[in-house]
């Protein structure tokens, strides 16, 4: 579903056309390229590989963001990254990645300063995450709500019940940071081992149906 909010939406299975809309530096690493359901994907292997997109490529959200992957995670752990625009300690703004106390759920941290040490974040209950299967996992983000509420996580294009743990902040930090998939970058450089297929991004926040479309792929 592409519209005039939507700042990023890739599929992965074509290195060439990552390359060519986004410049150089875009493949990090050696992923392999895989057949899916969805067609070609990107193989990350947890230690190497991730994928990486220029701050200068996409633009940055303010108050509103929703942000969402396609991924079939093949090594299930702790804090490994989907999505991140996050260059720790230096260059913070958001990140979704597997929780710190189970592997299974899912948290979302929102940064309130560039050098944010990861203490305001969002975690799901019932995430139900394990090393098989697809999956689309995401988040939406509205500074215009109160801080508990200002983050929902989904898995499959369904809301799940998300609890914030600190102050998530009403606006963005508008960090230099790349936007990686597969990597929480900086000093922590936590990697997923996994399949990706596409990710999409929009400055908006996607109402629920929108979701669950881009989930059952109603919206193309």
């Amino acid at each position: 579903m592409i519209d005039k909010d939507c700042i990023f939406a890739e599929s992965f299975g074509d290195r060439q056309s990552l390359i060519n809309k986004h410049g150089s530096g875009v493949i990090q690493g050696k992923p392999t390229v895989k057949n899916s359901p969805f067609g070609k994907v990107q193989r990350l292997d947890g230690a190497n590989d991730f994928l990486s997109i220029p701050d200068a490529d996409i633009s940055q959200p303010t108050t509103k963001l929703t942000v969402i992957c396609r991924v079939k995670i093949l090594t299930l752990a702790v804090d490994d990254a989907f999505m991140a625009k996050w260059t720790y300690q230096t260059q913070a703004s958001w990140a979704i990645s597997t929780e710190t106390t189970g592997s299974d759920e899912i948290r979302v941290h929102i940064a309130d300063s560039l050098n944010d040490a990861g203490s305001n974040y969002a975690v799901s209950t019932g995430a139900g995450l394990t090393a098989d299967g697809w999956r689309d996992v995401g988040f939406v983000y509205d500074g215009a709500l109160a801080a508990a509420d200002r983050v929902t996580i989904f898995v499959n294009g369904s809301a799940i019940t998300t609890t914030a743990t600190g102050t998530l902040p009403a606006t963005l930090i508008d960090s230099t940071a790349p936007t990686n998939i597969g990597q929480f970058g900086g000093s922590l450089d936590r990697k997923m081992n996994a399949d990706f297929a596409c990710a999409w991004m929009y400055k908006r926040v996607l109402s629920d149906t929108e979701i669950l479309n881009l989930a059952t792929g109603k919206a193309f």
